[in-house]
């Protein structure tokens, strides 16, 4: 196990360490004790005029926003506060009521009730059983693929960049060069869209594509919410929400894991990447 029990719940994550093991009903009574009052309970919500923020990165708004539909039946109008480079997507979901940024105007008197988009899954106490896990629940135009294509081989889109929140989970540059050596792949570099102010155009190349490998960033959620197929690389020490020893994810069902030993190297789930790129080629591409 990448961490320890004790050394989680002595910092105050007690909540990532049930999270990471999958018990998700043990990680909402720590929600409960630890949020109190602060986050609203579903009967709270019904009937009222909501307001979903989004407040953290854009890989965290594109996984949960999945509730927005699950919410806007319970409510009386649904409003959500993102990130400027996430309108062009959102702007398709029709759960959404009234979809606004930064420094536009605050929508005063317009709204009941604010959540936090990342305590939606606290709000409907999800289980692994009843997570929203139908993909996909996002869509852009433009998605089809560019002139040029070849049809008979087999089109990889690959990131290998992250931010700077943890640059333990950038991939190396073998991801992006060792696959064009592999007979039949088509290798796509999407790693402009981690910069790209429009979301949207990143949203399109990844249609675009028949498969994405990417680190745990943006891009590979935006993959997993798209419903394309996405294998992701990641470090030892990986975020709760891909739990532990899985190489599925019950958040994005098109989604495959490939994780890092405890040797902390990427040459490893980097040669089984390969190995399975070798094995769903077109043969003779």
């Amino acid at each position: 196990m990448p961490a320890e029990p004790a050394m989680l719940t002595g910092l105050g994550l007690e909540w990532e360490y049930w999270m990471m093991r999958g018990e998700f009903e043990r990680a909402w009574e720590v929600s409960d004790r630890i949020l109190g009052a602060v986050a609203p309970r579903l009967d709270e919500v019904r009937g009222k005029r909501v307001l979903v923020r989004c407040e953290h990165g854009l890989g965290d708004t594109i996984q949960y926003i999945r509730y927005a539909p699950l919410l806007r039946p319970l409510v009386a109008r649904l409003l959500v506060h993102a990130q400027p480079r996430l309108l062009p997507l959102l702007r398709g979901m029709t759960a959404i009521d009234h979809l606004f940024t930064w420094g536009e105007e605050w929508p005063n008197g317009q709204y009941d009730v604010e959540i936090e988009i990342m305590d939606l899954p606290h709000l409907f106490r999800t289980t692994l059983d009843s997570i929203p896990g139908e993909v996909p629940y996002l869509a852009v135009d433009g998605g089809a693929a560019p002139d040029g294509h070849d049809s008979g081989r087999l089109r990889l889109g690959v990131q290998c960049c992250c931010g700077d929140w943890d640059p333990n989970k950038a991939l190396p540059a073998e991801t992006r060069s060792a696959p064009r050596e592999v007979p039949g792949v088509e290798v796509v570099d999407l790693e402009q869209g981690l910069a790209t102010p429009d979301v949207a155009a990143t949203a399109a190349a990844v249609l675009a594509t028949d498969l994405v490998i990417a680190p745990d960033t943006m891009v590979a959620h935006l993959a997993g919410a798209l419903g394309r197929p996405v294998w992701v690389l990641l470090p030892y020490e990986a975020n709760w929400r891909w739990m532990l020893d899985r190489d599925d994810s019950p958040w994005y069902r098109t989604m495959r894991l490939f994780r890092q030993d405890a040797g902390r190297q990427w040459l490893r789930p980097l040669e089984r990447v390969l190995a399975e790129l070798r094995r769903i080629a077109p043969e003779g591409g």
